[in-house]
């Protein structure tokens, strides 16, 4: 991130991204302390770092029309990337547990939702019987997952 702050700030999405995410120069430091979250920053790095395409999922946890669900459902992919070494998805996600204690029953948070890490999401397919398979696959659409 520190050597590669010019490839992030060019990334076309820089600016929507740059409201949601802390300060560049500040993550850049603070990636290297323990303890701290994630940001979409580090994704950019990653998939810089790893010249490979990364997609993000973020859940509707505050509705389809949040700024973050609209711009943080987004793709990462450097000027030339390798297309033979696939493509990796993650899902922005949450462990503090005062957070979850905030979505009413009716599963509408009390108050914003915000995502501290992310977690890789796998494509896995596995045999039911003989000659058959469920192939469960992922959808860039955070409230959809596709059975086949």
């Amino acid at each position: 991130m520190a050597l590669n702050g010019d490839k992030i700030r060019r990334n076309k999405q820089y600016p929507k991204l740059e409201i949601l995410s802390p300060e560049l120069k500040k993550d850049t430091v603070d990636c290297t302390k323990r303890g701290n979250w994630s940001s979409v920053w580090r994704i950019i790095a990653l998939s810089n770092m790893l010249n490979i395409r990364i997609d993000t999922v973020y859940p509707s946890v505050n509705g389809t029309k949040h700024y973050a669900f609209k711009y943080m459902n987004t793709t990462s992919r450097p000027p030339f990337t390798d297309s033979d070494k696939g493509t990796i998805t993650l899902t922005w996600t949450n462990t503090i547990e005062s957070d979850r204690e905030n979505v009413t029953n009716r599963g509408r948070p009390k108050k914003e939702w915000t995502p501290n890490h992310f977690v890789p999401r796998v494509n896995i397919q596995r045999e039911i019987g003989r000659g058959s398979s469920t192939n469960i696959t992922h959808s860039n659409d955070a409230n959809k997952v596709q059975t086949k």
